[in-house]
């Protein structure tokens, strides 16, 4: 195989793998991938970015991962999908998502004056809170720290889910 420009050999195996039928091999994959010192590789992000819909949730949840850790900060295109995935049907790929849509830094702890996603973000964490699996719960209070309570009071308050009153004071 040919290395492609400034892509190791090894990345470039990586990314073969992901298309893999053997399980196994797609995870290994996504762990190869998910390291720091590939933030901001446009293939390495592609490639995780194709198997957000995977159908082992374990893939998908490793891609949620893994693009909490490769994409640039703020990258639109990574909170729109890591977005989507904080609805998936399984807990664990819930919770990967919204621990990692703080890791890009899409707006709750962003640099001052950048803040496109935060609603968006705000309103998956809020969700979050509301999950019926106690570790998506928790996750989501992990990394809800610039939510303020008023806020937070107002938003579950509107889900008629909870009695803020008893449940925040």
């Amino acid at each position: 195989m040919a290395a492609e420009p400034g892509i190791s050999q090894q990345i470039q195996l990586a990314i073969k793998m992901l298309n893999s039928s053997n399980r196994m091999e797609k995870l290994s994959a996504c762990r190869e991938l998910s390291k720091a010192e590939n933030r901001g590789v446009e293939p390495v992000w592609f490639a995780l970015m194709k198997k957000n819909e995977d159908g082992d949730k374990d893939v998908r949840r490793e891609v949620a991962v893994g693009l909490g850790i490769v994409s640039n900060k703020g990258e639109v295109k990574t909170v729109t999908t890591l977005c989507g995935m904080s609805d998936d049907r399984e807990w664990a790929v819930r919770e990967a998502a919204i621990r990692a849509l703080v890791q890009v830094d899409c707006g709750l702890k962003s640099a001052p004056g950048w803040k496109p996603a935060e609603n968006r973000v705000k309103a998956v964490i809020v969700r979050g809170l509301l999950d019926p699996v106690e570790k998506v719960r928790s996750a989501a209070a992990e990394v809800s720290g610039n939510l303020t309570l008023s806020m937070l009071k107002s938003r579950l308050s509107e889900a008629k889910l909870v009695d803020t009153d008893r449940v925040l004071h």
